[in-house]
């Protein structure tokens, strides 16, 4: 008899730490805390932690000010008030009149998110709402809405193709926060959205020419030009000031051999060198890029920035005591090979158009100052390189 009442004490707490688990696991589920920021109706500001119990449905919260104190709030109590993580939360009675909903734009149109669906106001306070996105057809049923509601603004099809697409904070938010936002509107994306990303790829050429800062040298030496394949992603900033600015990080891959003829002079006597040095560089521009106004479709951007150079190879080169006309540089003397391996870094400009959000053609300039040093003269000496890129992509 102990036994059995020892095994259903057994088996009772098995049940209970299950069921402890379980109703535990989903209240934490459901309960949230935060730090943020509460925004009252006289305009002053409450910091503090809060709480929530179900942040699928907030009907109230509950606020624990730096200083200690308490405070509880209602929808219509507050203007609204933001998480840690950016997630703002307001009253709208169009939508709720119980419940807080979380805004994820507002500018021309003002777009909340409830229950898993995306409600629109547009410029008129029209609403329209988005389904959530189950399967092909509630994915189709969104777009139209999206391609009717922008059309004569932003043309979805080519900016934003049907594949692409996805019902979400992020696409939503993206094909407003581009294409409607004027000066003298607030527009503010509140949501933990801090860059898009585009990445591209592109080809073209790339064209070095060299030149040596000494006085007292001259030189002779060849210019280069090589097919490139570069490819990057752009980075662009959710903030509506920062609409214009484009981080542009890129990376490609350059060979080449080059041979450098020196006559250099001095007092008692003229010496000939010739070195030759053979390069593998991975070069990494990155340009902060300001786009302009665009003109049916086209839109003109500037950039600067700097690009590093990672360069690795050998040099080869000896000296010859005395220039002999009748031989030219064919006479060279304590040949020999040294490895080569530095890092460089060029400053650059940039100039480029970009044709509907998709195609860019681009140039890029730029100059590295004491780009390699002549190893096998006894004086150090540097030369400089002048380089320009010409290339033509498109964006992912």
């Amino acid at each position: 008899m102990n036994s059995l009442n020892r095994s259903m004490r057994y088996i009772l707490n098995i049940i209970i730490i299950s069921l402890f688990f379980v109703f535990g696991e989903s209240k934490g589920q459901t309960s949230f805390h935060s730090k943020g920021v509460v925004y009252m109706l006289n305009d002053e500001k409450i910091k503090g932690e809060i709480r929530i119990e179900n942040r699928e449905h907030i009907t109230e919260i509950t606020v624990i000010s730096k200083d200690g104190e308490v405070f509880e709030f209602r929808p219509n109590e507050i203007m609204g008030f933001k998480l840690k993580d950016g997630s703002y939360f307001s009253f709208e009675p169009k939508i709720s009149e119980s419940s807080f909903i979380q805004m994820l734009f507002d500018g021309r149109f003002k777009v909340y998110k409830f229950k898993n669906e995306y409600i629109i106001f547009d410029y008129s306070g029209a609403k329209v709402t988005l389904v959530e996105q189950v399967d092909e057809d509630s994915k189709r049923e969104n777009y139209y809405k999206l391609e009717l509601l922008t059309r004569g603004i932003y043309n979805i099809k080519n900016n934003m193709p049907f594949r692409k697409f996805k019902t979400d904070d992020v696409t939503i938010a993206t094909i407003l926060r581009e294409y409607h936002f004027y000066e003298n509107e607030k527009q503010t994306t509140y949501f933990n959205y801090v860059f898009s990303i585009k990445p591209y790829a592109s080809l073209g050429v790339f064209h070095q020419t060299f030149s040596n800062n000494q006085i007292l040298w001259r030189s002779d030496m060849q210019n280069q030009t090589a097919p490139i394949i570069s490819g990057g992603i752009k980075l662009q900033n959710a903030m509506p000031s920062f609409r214009n600015f484009v981080m542009n990080i890129g990376l490609f891959y350059t060979q080449g051999e080059n041979q450098i003829n020196l006559l250099g002079e001095n007092n008692s006597q003229t010496s000939i060198a010739r070195e030759t040095f053979k390069t593998k560089s991975f070069n990494l521009p990155i340009t902060i890029e300001y786009k302009f106004i665009p003109r049916k479709s086209i839109v003109p951007y500037l950039g600067f920035g700097a690009m590093v150079s990672m360069d690795s190879g050998e040099s080869m080169g000896g000296v010859v005591s005395e220039y002999q006309k009748n031989s030219g540089y064919t006479l060279i003397k304590n040949f020999s090979t040294l490895d080569v391996q530095k890092t460089n870094l060029s400053p650059i400009g940039k100039i480029g158009i970009e044709y509907k959000g998709k195609i860019f053609m681009e140039g890029v300039i730029g100059q590295t100052i004491g780009y390699h040093q002549i190893t096998h003269l006894i004086s150090e000496r540097k030369i400089n390189r002048q380089f320009i890129s010409i290339t033509t992509g498109i964006n992912f």
